[in-house]
């Protein structure tokens, strides 16, 4: 993300409970609705069901012979099209270490650096039935249980990076959903 002098802050989710928040990634549109005023064509989306949980959304994916629902879609995670455990990345890529890993981000994450290793999926990553295309999934090698420490149960995040050809519809009603229109 380039510095931008007009940027103010970011929006939380708790900011959209009870709405409809739809992110028009090609068209770089953020809009809210209320249910009853959601275009059509949203409303015809791929939707799968997601959950709530300590503050973060959920949502559920599967690749080969691995199914969680204990992923967090993370806007914040922009450049990172999955981030997981490292027994979960061996899983998802069948390597069985990070070394030679053809990818890699370094960054800083909350005034820490850090590197990730990122390795193609082996299979395809599914959220409901749509495939998220080829997807790079990454660990950190150096806090290979990173996900172990949070508040609720979670394996792993989904950022912005594998959606963003796309259209996603977080649905923050009593009929929490997500969607997305490729």
């Amino acid at each position: 993300m380039a510095a931008d002098a007009d940027l103010r802050g970011t929006l939380g989710l708790p900011a959209l409970f009870g709405r409809i928040a739809v992110i028009d990634y090609p068209g770089r549109r953020f809009c809210l609705f209320d249910e009853a005023d959601l275009p059509p064509v949203l409303a015809r989306a791929t939707y799968v069901r997601a959950m709530l949980r300590g503050g973060k959304f959920f949502v559920p994916i599967r690749s080969g012979g691995f199914a969680s629902d204990t992923i967090v879609f993370d806007t914040g995670s922009s450049e990172i099209p999955l981030h997981v455990n490292l027994a979960v990345w061996k899983r998802l890529t069948g390597r069985a270490t990070t070394d030679a890993a053809p990818a890699a981000i370094t960054g800083l994450a909350w005034g820490k650096p850090f590197t990730l290793a990122g390795a193609p999926a082996a299979a395809p990553v599914m959220l409901g039935e749509g495939a998220l295309g080829p997807i790079t999934v990454f660990t950190n090698p150096d806090a290979p249980e990173s996900f172990t420490d949070w508040p609720m149960r979670t394996e792993g995040v989904l950022g912005n990076a594998s959606l963003w050809d796309g259209i996603v519809i977080l649905h923050l009603t009593e009929r929490m959903r997500f969607g997305r229109v490729p």
